[in-house]
């Protein structure tokens, strides 16, 4: 009987021990209750998508696969790996897909997230506020979330947005900067080749810029001596575009402001007044843009020893410092193309910057001042250029010299 006991009472024990040890291993429930569990979460419910969670050392790597329409949440609490949200270290989503419910990975830590092209719609809730999403759709898709959101361009893109490629196991964004200039024949000549639907100087800067590997996107309203109170004036024709084109997009990144000649010289309060008023309305109207003055030129035909423009550095020289007066009072930058031409000018006379009339710029002239444009905007050599355009090579070095050196020294 003793022995019995002994035996009894020495079972007892292996059988609580090994208890408590099973216990101490399987102490986290999450074990049996996650790792490899496949939920259903099809919207029909009808297994057609689900979720498959793997342990993973201490976290959880979660699969989503199926065709179609992905049931949403009405409460994080009810997305059945919301316990283990904090645990995810690796989601993949497979092609088929077409919505991320809400609330799937709103609880998760996990910063990025790829999603398949097949997916259209993403929740309110999808993800967490902070992460961002990196889509394989190339079109904008339905996003009801505040998380920013790029699509994929294999290419540098050819139209504004958020981009990325990929270059290795890492999600590279593609910067795509949008440029509005605003002028008039002095940003669009010489008109032989080119026209105020196709400017000259926005034509050249975005080709300087393509050959440097950037991509930008340049739009303008242009016209022969209009005015930038004009420009402003809603009431206007090209004002009227002007307006137009501000209130219907938000993301131009630079506007690029040139006024008429030697109004800034001659009437320096209306100036003023139209610089004043297209900032209050870029600013009214766009998320993050920097308006950046476009100061001109002196030139030949405008020269008169019984006037105030009594050579063309002379003339220079008072525009630019309008041009300046007027960004200091508005906290705005100046492109200083002006200044890069006196310089040609006075020191490179075999350098033709003026067409005929001995006013307007010259192809070499609309090429210098898309150098000056480019390097002031973006802060970039222009010396690394490629692009050359009609010039020859040894003309193309100089005024792309010229623009580096008036921006950076």
């Amino acid at each position: 009987m003793e022995n019995k006991l002994r035996k009894l009472i020495c079972a007892f024990s292996v059988m609580m021990f090994s208890l408590a040890i099973s216990s101490c291993q399987g102490g986290n429930s999450e074990q049996p209750k996650y790792d490899g569990r496949v939920f259903d979460i099809s919207a029909s419910q009808d297994e057609s998508i689900t979720a498959s969670l793997k342990k993973v050392g201490n976290n959880y790597e979660i699969v989503i696969s199926g065709k179609g329409e992905a049931i949403s949440y009405e409460k994080k609490e009810h997305v059945p790996w919301n316990a283990i949200s904090k645990k995810i270290s690796s989601v993949t989503i497979n092609e088929g897909i077409t919505n991320i419910g809400n609330y799937y990975f709103y609880s998760s830590t996990l910063t990025d997230y790829y999603i398949p092209s097949s997916v259209t719609t993403i929740e309110e809730n999808s993800f967490n506020p902070s992460a961002v999403i990196y889509s394989y759709s190339t079109e904008p898709i339905t996003v009801n979330c505040e998380n920013d959101i790029y699509y994929y361009s294999e290419s540098s893109p050819t139209v504004n947005g958020q981009y990325w490629h990929k270059i290795g196991d890492s999600a590279v964004i593609w910067d795509v900067y949008k440029v509005l200039f605003i002028g008039n024949s002095f940003t669009f000549y010489p008109n032989d080749l080119f026209s105020t639907e196709n400017p000259a100087v926005c034509a050249l800067t975005k080709e300087l810029a393509d050959s440097l590997g950037m991509s930008i996107i340049v739009e303008s309203v242009v016209k022969g001596a209009h005015t930038l109170k004009k420009f402003s004036n809603e009431k206007d024709e090209l004002g009227s575009i002007v307006h137009e084109k501000l209130t219907k997009s938000s993301d131009y990144d630079y506007v690029i402001l040139q006024e008429q000649s030697t109004t800034p010289v001659n009437d320096y309060n209306s100036f003023n007044l139209g610089v004043s008023s297209l900032v209050s309305k870029i600013n009214q109207t766009q998320k993050d843009c920097e308006v950046v003055l476009y100061s001109t030129w002196g030139f030949p035909s405008g020269v008169s020893s019984s006037s105030i423009f009594s050579s063309v550095s002379t003339m220079e020289g008072l525009i630019r410092e309008a041009y300046d007066k007027c960004a200091n009072e508005n906290d705005l930058k100046v492109s200083y193309v002006g200044k890069a031409f006196t310089y040609v000018y006075e020191n490179y006379p075999n350098i033709s910057l003026y067409g005929s009339d001995d006013k307007h710029q010259s192809y070499a002239g609309a090429y210098l001042s898309a150098g000056v444009h480019l390097s002031t905007l973006f802060g970039v050599d222009v010396r690394e250029s490629s692009f050359i355009g009609i010039l020859d090579q040894s003309t193309a070095d100089i005024l792309q010299e010229v623009a580096y050196d008036v921006v950076f020294n």
